[in-house]
């Protein structure tokens, strides 16, 4: 008596993946002959969707015996509406007697689809029409198998880590189809098996850290997943004392402003940045990261006191820095004043001409004289 392995009842496709024939690899059933309470078939395998088998209630499967036992990946079925029964169901029957059964209560719904699955080690392939009542026609029956030892799972989808300093918690997406459970391993040892929700934290991690996490998929059939790796690193432990108070800022007056100039300075703890206050009161909205910070909107000529206070990579505040004053001013270009006329600019000028004026001349003198030479010469040998 073979094992049941396992009933799907599938009413829609949303699940399954449509591909092209042409990817699809090796079909198992190509030319392969059945059998039909006693008689060989052929139609369905024949390449030939314009030819196929009816099966009646009183005589209602065909068996196919594959060439060799195959690891099978997916397959495809084309029907038509002729007869009024939409049930079928496909047995995967394996060498060590366990059978996997998929079943259709709506087949024309996933006709001349390919529908993905896992099975290994299969020999035998049955199609049954489990409809008391009515006959359902088949034309075609695709049967592919999977690449050898490249026969994989699925893998999880959408991985994403949440990290603490001593914790981290995975979100991710199971494979929709004949999904059994995971298997998750860290740094290359198996730490949980048999998982079968959708998020998983992995706690009393060491601070500062990295870890390398891997997570293997398994079929309800058994088959593996290559699987998806992730490497991770803690966060710090938290360090909750208080940063040490700041210095005091340098303060840059400008027009109705004044510019906040921070400077680094060991906190005692990481600082992740500063609040800014004036007068007592806080005025920047969010956290002050950059290494300077305008406070606008100031009355020109008006004193204000400007205070820091930083802040820790774990949200906890320094005291105040000292109070610096600060007064915005209007930048005014300064007159600069001159102390000769136009009568001695004009002076310069005429001196300047004067002491260049020989160099100038002698520069001229030197190619004018060959020309004037050169034009006698001609002169003379005409």
């Amino acid at each position: 008596m073979p094992l049941l392995l396992g009933i799907l009842f599938i009413g829609d496709t949303s699940a399954f993946d449509e591909v092209s024939r042409a990817s699809l690899g090796n079909d198992l059933l190509k030319g392969v002959s059945g059998s039909m309470c006693g008689s060989t078939v052929t139609k369905i395998t024949d390449g030939n969707p314009s030819t196929g088998e009816t099966l009646f209630k009183t005589c209602r499967e065909i068996r196919f015996k594959l060439p060799k036992v195959s690891n099978v990946s997916g397959f495809l079925y084309i029907k038509t509406n002729k007869w009024t029964s939409d049930k079928l169901a496909i047995d995967f029957k394996k060498v060590d007697g366990q059978v996997k059964t998929i079943t259709y209560n709506q087949a024309s719904v996933n006709s001349n689809n390919y529908i993905q699955v896992f099975v290994k080690d299969v020999s035998e392939v049955v199609l049954r029409n489990f409809d008391d009542t009515g006959a359902i026609e088949i034309m075609s029956f695709e049967l592919y198998e999977g690449n050898g030892d490249e026969f994989f799972y699925e893998d999880i989808k959408e991985l994403q880590p949440t990290i603490t300093y001593d914790s981290v918690t995975f979100s991710y997406k199971n494979p929709k189809i004949d999904f059994g459970y995971l298997r998750i391993y860290r740094d290359g040892k198996l730490i949980v098996d048999n998982f079968k929700l959708e998020q998983f934290k992995d706690k009393e991690l060491s601070p500062n850290t990295e870890y390398k996490y891997k997570f293997v998929a398994v079929s309800s059939d058994g088959i593996e997943s290559k699987g998806i790796e992730k490497v991770i690193k803690t966060d710090e432990k938290p360090n909750l004392a208080k940063p040490i108070k700041p210095s005091n800022p340098t303060i840059t007056p400008k027009d109705g402003s004044l510019i906040v100039n921070l400077t680094n300075y060991d906190a005692g703890v990481k600082v992740k940045g500063y609040h800014i206050v004036v007068d007592g009161k806080q005025v920047n909205d969010s956290l002050v990261t950059a290494r300077s910070y305008a406070i606008t909107g100031l009355k020109n000529g008006q004193s204000y006191q400007v205070q820091i206070k930083a802040v820790s990579a774990w949200n906890i505040e320094s005291d105040l820095s000292n109070s610096v004053p600060g007064i915005p001013q209007v930048q005014v270009i300064p007159d600069i004043a001159f102390n000769f006329g136009l009568s001695d600019l004009m002076e310069s000028i005429k001196n300047w001409f004067g002491g260049i004026w020989p160099i100038v001349a002698f520069s001229i003198a030197i190619p004018l004289t060959f020309i004037v030479a050169f034009n006698t010469k001609k002169l003379f040998l005409r």
